[in-house]
């Protein structure tokens, strides 16, 4: 027997705020919970996610899939698709309102590597980010 324990019978009924707390998430617009499966481009590939907004608590569903595609690029769509629509209502928000500058804190939580370190803002400001955050 493994003395290991899966996440969910480490944390089984850990709240939103509990979760915040123990992560050190203080400062918070967005959060993204998401993950996305996939083999390589012979297989079909899918994704799914969470996002929550702290000015309302509202949370939405995004999911998806293609007919072919490689597991980091299904872990990419679980977050592009949610900041995407993120993003565009920011924009509409910002006219309507008149804002100039506005920063937002958008956290993603991840259990890919390749979304964690593709996507960090270091790799992104270093120019090192992977081809699909480019594109964003």
């Amino acid at each position: 027997m493994s003395s290991k324990h899966s996440k969910d019978e480490e944390f089984p009924n850990e709240t939103l705020d509990e979760l915040l707390e123990r992560l050190s998430i203080v400062d918070w617009d967005l959060l993204l919970i998401g993950d996305g499966s996939g083999c390589n481009w012979n297989f079909e590939c899918g994704w799914g996610c969470t996002s929550i907004e702290n000015s309302t608590f509202a949370r939405r569903a995004w999911h998806g899939a293609m007919s072919a595609g490689t597991v980091n690029l299904a872990e990419m769509m679980a977050y592009l698709q949610p900041l995407c629509w993120y993003v565009d209502r920011e924009v509409k928000r910002r006219k309507k309102e008149n804002y100039k500058t506005v920063i937002r804190h958008v956290h993603i939580l991840t259990d890919s590597q390749y979304v964690k370190t593709k996507g960090s803002i270091k790799t992104m400001l270093a120019g090192n980010a992977g081809p699909l955050w480019q594109v964003f």
